[in-house]
């Protein structure tokens, strides 16, 4: 048996669980988008980064939350904040409330290891998910696409489109 076929995933289950230097990490992601990563554990953010960069995205890393905000303040559109809930110098929530000031329509991801902090008072922030750690890192990249997806969707008109004439094309829907 040859070591690539130890790494390649057999079923969608096992994918998660695939080493780093595993294909299922292999860029396929969206190039455009900046996400800002906020962990002071810097084994872990570094391996976060390194997952959302061989997805595709631009990665802004910071280990605290007077860092984050001056990268926030810096950076003129970010789409996503994944910020750890606890932070030596503050917490994820009001760094999450201080960043939709500048970048107000895109997600947050609140990580914590505590499930009494994990959910606390984010009902003040809408298309905010809390993300109870430990974590998978499919786990962590199925909710950042989501959010994005949510987004990114187009909006949807405030009066119905006419429907198609079924006479001139009956292949059309609505």
């Amino acid at each position: 048996m040859s070591a690539s076929s130890i790494n390649e995933p057999k079923d969608e289950a096992m994918r998660l669980e695939q080493p780093i230097g595993s294909s299922y990490l292999a860029e396929d992601g969206p190039k455009a988008q900046t996400l800002l990563v906020v962990e002071d554990e810097e084994a872990l953010r570094e391996v976060e980064a390194m997952i959302l960069r061989r997805k595709g995205f631009q990665v802004l890393e910071s280990g605290c939350v007077a860092d984050a905000l001056d990268l926030v303040a810096r950076t003129t559109v970010i789409h996503l904040l994944l910020t750890d809930r606890s932070l030596p110098d503050g917490n994820g929530l009001d760094l999450a409330r201080r960043f939709r000031d500048l970048h107000p329509q895109a997600p947050v991801i609140l990580a914590s290891g505590s499930l009494t902090e994990a959910g606390g008072n984010t009902d003040s922030l809408d298309r905010c998910a809390v993300l109870q750690k430990p974590f998978q890192f499919g786990e962590m990249l199925e909710l950042i696409r989501a959010l994005l997806a949510e987004t990114t969707r187009p909006i949807q008109p405030s009066c119905p489109l006419p429907r198609p004439n079924r006479g001139q094309d009956a292949a059309i829907t609505a």
